[in-house]
Parts: structure tokens; sequence; C-alpha cells
């Protein structure tokens, strides 16, 4: 699932494929993650991204996230969803 979201967090920061160290990884990955929980009103896209050009995330508390194994579906679920939205699985 994680590489999953590697590749997702890539898309979205819109660079292409390119090195990455292992922070600039495990922020992908952290990227993939928000994007596919924000289809579900988590979290919202700013409509800046920071100074480095990375997209930011807001966390909406009036969502409480799931934790252990439902977040894990829900978070399933988003990578389907996200990939249908996309036009990538037809």
């Amino acid at each position: 699932m994680e590489a999953i979201l590697f590749l997702i967090g890539i898309q979205e920061l819109g660079r292409g494929i390119m090195d990455f160290d292992r922070d600039e990884k495990m922020n992908l990955i952290h990227l993939g993650t928000l994007c596919v929980l924000s289809q579900f009103g988590y979290y919202t896209k700013a409509k800046e991204p920071d100074r480095d050009n990375w997209p930011i995330y807001q966390q909406n508390y009036e969502r409480e996230l799931p934790v252990g194994e439902e977040q894990e579906q829900l978070i399933k679920n988003g990578i389907i969803t996200y990939f249908e939205t996309k036009n990538l699985l037809n």
C-alpha cells in the first residue's frame, strides 16, 4: 500500500519521476495519504503550496479520523477512488 501512496504522492507533487532521498520518499507517502483522505473530507488541500512548492493539506478537525484497520480500509477505498476519478482504472 505504501508503494501506491508513494506513486500518488509523486503524481500530486507534479514533478515526475526523479531521485528522492529517504525523507522525500516518506513525505511523498504522507502526501499520497493526505490526498487520498482528502476525498472523504478529512483534509483540505490549500490553494497555495509551501515555499518548496509542495502541496499543503490541512486537517478538518470536525471529522474524527478513524484509526487502525478502519483507517487502513478507508485508505484502500480512497486509493481506488483516486484512480477512478483520475480515469486511470478505465
